[in-house]
C-alpha cells in the first residue's frame, strides 16, 4: 500500500510538471490560435479612376478623321474635360506637347474668334483648356501659345483668353502673327486686330519694342497695322514717338505714317501736320506722308459706301460731311508738309492733282 501511494505521488508530480511545461500551448488551444482565426476578411476595394484621367480619343479620331461623327465625339470630349476641371489640365498640356496631331479639316474657319467645328485634334484639346477656369489652365494655354507654329492655333488661344478676360497673350500672339506666312495673312491680321482691341497699352509697347532700328531691314507692314486699330490718341502718341526716334528705320516710319493716314480720322491728319511743323519729320519723309494722306484708304471706303447708298439721301449726306472734313485736313497737311519752293514744284503739282481728284470723287 505504501508503495502504491509512493508511485501515485510520483505520477501526479510528473503530470503537474508536464502541465507546467506545456501551459502556453494549452491555453492557446483553448482560446483559439490567431493564426487560424475565422474572422472574415473584407475584399479589396475596386480601383477608382483617378479624377485627372482624360478620355483617350486620339485613336478613335484617327479612325474616324473626316467622318461627321468625329465632331460629336470631340464635343463630348470637351464637355467631359470641362466637367473634370483643373485635374484634367496636366494631361491636356502633355498631349499638346507630345501627341501627334490629327488633321480633320484642311482649313480653319473662325466665327467670333472660335473655330467652326474642330479642324484638328489639337483644336479640341485647346478648346477643352479654354473651358476650364483657373490660372492652371491659363498658364497651360499661354505655354501652348508661346510654342505653337500655327497662326490658327495662336488666334484660337488669344481670342479664347480675351473672352475669359485673361492677359499675358499679347506678346506671343503678336510674335506668331508677325511670323505668319503668305497663306496666313488673314488670320495674322485678325490676331493684330484682336490684341490691339484687347490690350491697347501692351500692343503699343510691342510696336515700339519690335520696330526695326539701325541696319535692320525688316518691313514692319503687319506691325504697323496695329496703328490703324488702336484708339486714336494712343496710336498718335505711339507714332509720334517712333517718328522722333532717330534709330527707327525710314521704312518703318513710312509704314507707320501710311497706317495712320489709312485711319481717316481728321484729328490724326491735324496731329501729323503739327508734327511736320515741329520739325519731327525730315523733308523726304514729309513728302511720303503727304502722298500717304492723299491715298488714304478711308477715302476709297467712303467712295464705295457713297455709291452703295443709292438714292437714300441721309447716309449720303453723312458720308459727304465726313469725307469733306477729312479732305480739308489733308489739304492743310499737304501745305505744311510740302511748302511751295523751287525744289517742290513737281511734287506739289502731283499732290494737287490728287487732291483735285478726291474733291470730285463723290458725285
Amino acid at each position: 500500500m505504501r508503495t502504491f501511494l509512493l508511485v501515485a505521488a510520483v505520477a501526479f508530480a510528473f503530470a503537474l510538471g508536464l502541465l507546467f511545461v506545456f501551459r502556453h500551448p494549452i491555453r492557446r488551444g483553448l482560446r483559439g490560435s490567431p493564426e487560424h482565426a475565422t474572422t472574415p476578411v473584407a475584399p479589396p476595394a475596386p480601383p477608382i479612376s483617378a479624377p485627372e484621367d482624360v478620355p483617350d480619343v486620339a485613336r478613335r479620331v484617327r479612325a474616324l478623321q473626316h467622318a461627321p461623327e468625329v465632331q460629336q465625339l470631340l464635343e463630348e470630349f470637351v464637355r467631359e474635360c470641362a466637367r473634370r476641371g483643373s485635374p484634367a489640365v496636366a494631361e491636356l498640356r502633355a498631349r499638346l506637347a507630345n501627341e501627334p496631331d490629327v488633321e480633320i479639316a484642311p482649313h480653319w474657319t473662325f466665327e467670333d474668334g472660335r473655330p467652326r467645328g474642330f479642324p484638328s485634334l489639337r483644336a479640341a484639346y485647346i478648346a477643352a483648356l479654354l473651358e476650364i477656369p483657373g490660372t492652371e489652365a491659363r498658364d497651360a494655354l499661354l505655354g501652348v501659345l508661346a510654342a505653337t507654329s500655327s497662326a490658327d492655333e495662336a488666334y484660337q488661344i488669344a481670342a479664347g483668353l480675351a473672352r475669359r478676360g485673361e492677359s499675358g497673350f499679347t506678346a506671343p500672339a503678336l510674335d506668331r502673327a508677325l511670323k505668319a506666312g503668305p497663306g496666313d495673312v488673314e488670320v495674322a491680321t485678325e490676331i493684330v486686330s484682336l490684341v490691339a482691341r484687347a490690350d491697347p497699352a501692351g500692343t503699343a509697347e510691342e510696336v515700339i519694342a519690335r520696330s526695326p532700328r539701325g541696319e535692320d531691314g525688316t518691313d514692319p507692314a503687319r506691325l504697323a497695322q496695329a496703328l490703324e486699330l488702336l484708339p486714336a490718341d494712343r496710336a498718335v502718341a505711339t507714332a509720334r514717338g517712333l517718328l522722333a526716334d532717330p534709330a527707327v528705320t525710314r521704312k518703318g516710319k513710312e509704314r507707320y505714317l501710311e497706317s495712320l493716314c489709312n485711319r481717316g480720322d481728321p484729328e490724326v491728319f491735324a496731329t501729323l501736320r503739327e508734327a511736320a511743323n515741329e520739325g519731327l519729320i525730315d523733308r523726304e519723309l514729309r513728302r511720303s506722308m503727304a502722298y500717304a494722306a492723299c491715298r488714304s484708304r478711308a477715302f476709297t471706303l467712303d467712295q464705295v459706301a457713297y455709291a452703295a447708298a443709292g438714292p437714300d439721301a441721309a447716309p449720303k449726306a453723312e458720308i459727304r460731311e465726313r469725307y469733306a472734313r477729312r479732305l480739308e485736313e489733308v489739304e492743310r497737311l499737304v501745305a505744311a508738309a510740302v511748302p511751295a519752293d523751287e525744289s517742290s514744284g513737281p511734287v506739289l503739282e502731283s499732290l494737287r492733282r490728287r487732291l483735285s481728284d478726291l474733291r470730285t470723287a463723290l458725285r
